[in-house]
């Protein structure tokens, strides 16, 4: 989860803050504010996203990575410490000895919001920037193929599948076995012959 400053023509700076899954790189939830994106506002993100997915029954524990903004601390650490369900859910800091790697996954995900899906335009006003970021989140969830998840999308890894780096092993094999045919096929062909004689 990491928070992020996106301008908009008429009603200046909104903050957005993503919750992605770490497996399958999908957006799980998101929030819009032009108040103050405080720990609050970062509070009622997770209880909105822990409600949307169930996820007070899940069995497994589950790390919450974000930075040390301040944002991140108060009202979420008292909501996390108030869970008595199955799941044990810790948060976790980045670069830190718990967990000393960046947030960049996440902070990547406002890089392709603003530079890919944007395209370096703003939104015209709150509602409009509102429908931008709903676009967004369907755009990366269902039509974007991240790299490391091999030629599935988010939601199909959230849905079950397993992202496999041999996938289109076989398809990569045969296209290559096929150009050579198409290659020698091109260089025997009626007008090479013509041509050159």
């Amino acid at each position: 989860m990491d928070i992020t400053i996106v301008n908009t023509i008429e009603a200046g700076m909104q903050k957005v803050a993503f919750v992605k899954y770490n497996f399958s790189r999908a957006i799980l939830h998101y929030s819009s504010t032009s108040g103050k994106a405080g720990s609050e506002f970062i509070k009622n993100l997770f209880t909105e996203t822990f409600e949307k997915y169930n996820l007070l029954n899940v069995t497994k524990p589950i790390n919450i990575l974000s930075d040390g903004g301040s944002e991140n601390k108060g009202e979420l650490l008292s909501w996390i410490n108030t869970i008595q369900t199955p799941p044990i859910v810790t948060k976790i800091t980045a670069q830190t000895k718990d967990f000393p790697f960046s947030n960049s996954m996440s902070e990547s995900t406002h890089s392709i919001y603003k530079t890919e899906f944007l395209n370096g335009k703003y939104s015209l006003n709150e509602k409009s920037h509102l429908k931008d970021l709903k676009r967004f989140v369907d755009y990366y969830n269902y039509e974007r193929y991240p790299t490391d998840l091999f030629g599935l999308t988010p939601t199909e890894v959230v849905n079950g599948k397993i992202p496999n780096k041999n996938y289109f092993k076989e398809k990569i094999q045969q296209a290559r076995r096929n150009s050579v045919v198409i290659n020698q096929q091109f260089n025997d062909c009626k007008i090479a012959r013509v041509c050159n004689s």
